[in-house]
């Protein structure tokens, strides 16, 4: 089987996750845009795995830019495709 015919089922979480990216309108959102979004302070160590499963199925692409930030980086995210979620 082909990994790539895979479809995944979302948790009700990376299901919260990949709505408020989407609603973006191909517009790319920082972390904190989600996390406010989905009425939450900041992303949880889950919520970024989550994120980093739907950027590496494709169904998000994840942005990384040096920023001064504690990690020296910021996440943008930006919503591809629904083709591999099983509904």
């Amino acid at each position: 089987m082909n990994p790539k015919d895979l479809t995944m089922k979302l948790t009700e979480d990376a299901s919260r996750l990949l709505e408020a990216i989407e609603h973006a309108s191909k517009q790319p959102v920082s972390r904190a845009q989600i996390a406010d979004k989905i009425g939450k302070r900041t992303l949880s160590a889950g919520d970024l795995a989550y994120l980093d499963m739907l950027a590496i199925n494709g169904v998000i692409a994840k942005e990384e830019h040096k920023a001064r930030t504690p990690t020296g980086f910021q996440y943008k995210y930006r919503f591809i495709s629904r083709e591999r979620i099983e509904e």
